[in-house]
């Protein structure tokens, strides 16, 4: 069963546009690195091939033709093709960071802790899973605070999910289902156990009003089969205070989802949407997001990749109030002959500003 009540967002492995690569551990336990692919089952499987051991990644900075800072991260590797440590180092080559990463058998994440230059270990995540790889408990520290859960399932689905903060309960959240497996309910209850919210699924006839309740949103999925094999999900929420919501989800033949839409209002005005263009239903060649305020766009996404899983470039642009184009940043990938990333290079486009991260490999057949 799929889930569809998130609006989708690009994730953005790089901050404020630099070429810098870093990583982000999913809900599935899974860590990714940016490294050139959208898929990191290819990088996985090019730093088992290779035999790759560590990789330095030197990161320089670059404004009108000045070298103003460099730094570096270098990765550990084990044999199974994952990161089990990433070094940051500061601009006088000094460890800022230090983050090692424990796995399970599934090369899920179950432990990411760091080293402080006290010696210090702080356990920054930590997550336990079931026999069927659902995450049953997850904790993950941010600053002075830390974010935990619990959850719990059936055989193929969750129906309670309890949250805590700093190790104080917080809230939990109910979920119901009907005997097809399609949702039906989620209740969300306060840390005294009172019940403080409702999402209804259960939908009303078509073409009928969806009527606002107090303390309920309402939702509702209509899917039509396409002639040329595609399938349309549409959800429609209505809120407490009546306010409407639309999600447009287009799948291709193979269950990928390749356009999304989002709008808000009686009026439906757009707000987010973006396509993938696919090779063979799979391989994923071109990905475009737009985000829209008050009618007008105000951030463009576009990512290009060859049918190897590479990701040849990024460009990201934003846009004034009046809808114009204020300012790009766009990022270009080289790899080598074995296939793992070489280069990344980054620019506002006018090479006002650059960042050049160069990468190499140590492998165990140097």
């Amino acid at each position: 069963m799929k889930t569809f009540f998130k609006i989708p967002l690009l994730l953005l492995f790089l901050s404020a546009g630099v070429a810098r690569a870093q990583y982000y551990i999913g809900d599935d336990g899974k860590i990714r690195l940016d490294l050139g692919f959208d898929d990191n089952k290819y990088l996985k499987e090019l730093i088992k091939k290779n035999s790759v051991e560590s990789l330095d990644l030197r990161y320089t900075k670059v404004k009108k033709d000045k070298v103003k800072s460099t730094t570096k991260s270098r990765y550990y590797f084990n044999q199974q093709g994952v990161p089990v440590r990433i070094v940051t180092y500061n601009a006088k080559n000094k460890i800022k960071k230090d983050d090692h990463f424990v796995y399970d058998d599934q090369l899920k994440v179950v432990q990411r802790y760091q080293i402080n230059s006290k010696g210090d270990t702080l356990l920054f995540y930590s997550a336990k899973y079931d026999e069927a790889g659902h995450r049953i408990q997850y904790s993950n520290r941010i600053k002075n605070r830390t974010y935990s859960s619990v959850s719990e399932f059936n055989d193929s689905a969750i129906i309670k999910y309890s949250t805590y903060i700093n190790g104080k309960f917080k809230s939990y959240y109910v979920y119901e289902y009907y005997p097809n497996g399609d949702r039906k309910t989620t209740r969300y209850f306060n840390r005294k156990g009172k019940e403080k919210y409702v999402w209804s699924y259960a939908c009303s006839e078509e073409g009928k009003e969806i009527a606002r309740h107090k303390d309920t949103s309402t939702v509702c999925l209509k899917k039509t089969e396409n002639p040329d094999g595609t399938t349309t999900s549409v959800w429609q929420s209505t809120d407490e205070k009546g306010k409407i919501t639309k999600s447009i989800y287009v799948y291709n033949k193979v269950d990928k989802i390749i356009s999304f839409k989002y709008f808000k209002g009686v009026e439906e005005q757009l707000v987010v949407e973006w396509t993938k263009i696919f090779v063979s239903d799979t391989i994923l060649i071109s990905s475009s997001s737009t985000n829209y305020s008050d009618g007008k766009k105000n951030r463009q996404n576009h990512e290009e990749f060859n049918e190897a899983g590479q990701i040849l470039s990024r460009k990201y642009s934003w846009y004034n109030g009046s809808g114009k184009l204020k300012s790009n940043w766009i990022i270009d990938y080289v790899y080598g002959d074995n296939g793992l990333l070489i280069k990344m290079k980054s620019s506002d486009g006018k090479e006002k500003v650059q960042y050049l991260s160069e990468a190499s490999y140590v492998t165990a057949k140097h």
